[in-house]
Parts: C-alpha cells; sequence; structure tokens
C-alpha cells in the first residue's frame, strides 16, 4: 500500500476528498500536512505491538580485514583467537529497534548452517558474538519503519503487510477528526484499536523461529 494510498483512505475516513483520486486542496490542506507525524506514530504502534517489522544484519568473521568495516547490512571483522565481538545494534543495525530472541543463526566455513548458541545480550542493545574463528552470524531484529515526512512521494510502498497499511488511515482520521468530530473519531479508533488486536492475535499464532538459546552474560555455558 503506497503513501498516496494511505492519504486518500485517510481523508475519504473524515469525508475531504470527492472522488477515487487524491484531491490537494484549500479544504484538505491542513489535514495534508499533519499526515506525516501521525501516520509515523500510527506505523510505530503497529509494528511494536501488532506485526514486528524484520531486519537483518550479517556479521562475517573473517581474516580479511584488520579493523571492523560496515558495508549496508553487512559487518566484518577480524578473526581474533578467544576473543569476543560486542557490537552495538543501535549503532551498527539500520533502524534498529530491539533484539528478537532466538534468531541468531551461524555458518561456518565447513558448511555447517544453524542457529547460534554461543551468544549473549549487554544491556539490551549490546550484541556479543565469538570470534575465534570464521564464520557468518545472520542476525534478525525488529526495525523501525522507514520514517514518512513532507517529501515521501505518493507512490512510496510503506514496506509493511498490507493488512497493517490499512489500519494507518483509520489512524490519522482518528487523532486529525477529533476536534471536528469527536464522535467520529472515538468510532475510528475504535476500528483501529479493534483491527491492532486482531493483528496481534494473528501475529501470536505465528511460528517462531530459532531454536538457540540465549546465553548468560556473564558466563559461557
Amino acid at each position: 500500500m503506497t503513501w498516496g494510498e494511505v492519504k486518500l483512505a485517510a481523508l475519504q475516513r473524515i469525508f475531504s476528498n470527492d472522488g477515487t483520486a487524491l484531491n490537494k486542496d484549500d479544504s484538505n490542506e491542513e489535514y495534508l500536512n499533519a499526515m506525516p507525524a501521525v501516520a509515523n506514530e500510527a506505523l510505530t504502534i503497529l509494528t511494536g505491538v501488532g506485526v514486528p517489522l524484520l531486519g537483518r544484519l550479517n556479521v562475517v568473521v573473517t581474516p580479511d580485514v584488520t579493523e571492523p568495516e560496515k558495508d549496508g547490512d553487512t559487518l566484518r571483522v577480524p578473526v581474533t583467537p578467544n576473543s569476543l565481538a560486542r557490537i552495538d545494534m543501535r549503532e551498527t543495525a539500520e533502524r534498529y529497534r530491539a533484539l528478537v530472541s532466538g534468531e541468531i543463526y551461524r555458518e561456518t566455513e565447513q558448511g555447517g548452517y544453524g542457529p547460534a548458541d554461543a551468544w549473549s545480550v549487554e544491556g539490551t542493545d549490546t550484541l556479543v558474538l565469538p570470534i575465534g574463528e570464521a564464520a557468518v552470524y545472520t542476525v534478525y531484529y525488529q526495525a523501525y519503519v522507514p520514517e514518512i515526512s513532507s517529501q515521501t512521494p505518493d507512490d512510496k510502498d510503506l514496506g509493511v503487510p498490507r493488512e497493517v497499511a490499512e489500519l494507518v488511515p483509520l489512524y490519522i482520521g482518528a487523532e486529525l477528526y477529533r476536534e471536528d468530530d469527536i464522535q467520529m473519531s472515538t468510532q475510528m479508533l475504535n476500528e483501529f484499536e479493534a483491527g491492532l488486536s486482531r493483528l496481534q492475535m494473528a501475529s501470536a499464532a505465528r511460528p517462531v523461529g530459532g531454536s538457540g538459546s540465549v546465553k548468560n552474560t556473564s558466563n559461557w555455558w
């Protein structure tokens, strides 16, 4: 679902757009100007407690580098015998929100692949990995949705599942129409919360990946 489709649906909810095409005029300019901030708030809620948006960081432990190097979603760190790498996920992973327990996988040079079982977390956002031998770690984490701004083009896809995107106009309408019609605003907010509840139930029913275990931060088991 595109940003333009979300704006159109929100305006139709609050009776500020006639027809099936997005119209921008003096009657809805104030609503359109306020939409990006409210849409970001809706997406933060929906992906925070509804359907998480996953990001991925590849950590390549290799003798080919002497210092950590970041390139896109790949971090290369040098092999260092009997040592650990402490990775600040907030600084390293794009749009990082939180680590996903159990969603760390390890591939060795010998071709072995599976859930990593020797990692820990310091604090809430520092991932600790052993780097004594060459390996590739794939780390999945909860990510924030790319932020919407006044410069976001109408054809930009929101980057979330459609069932998530379809609830955003309800939240926008509820927030922007509060001073115009509190009853309509409350009705839209109730619809949004009911939709969020359905997302939570559907998300809880999905299988959870990973079979590794979280290690104690002071002892390697």
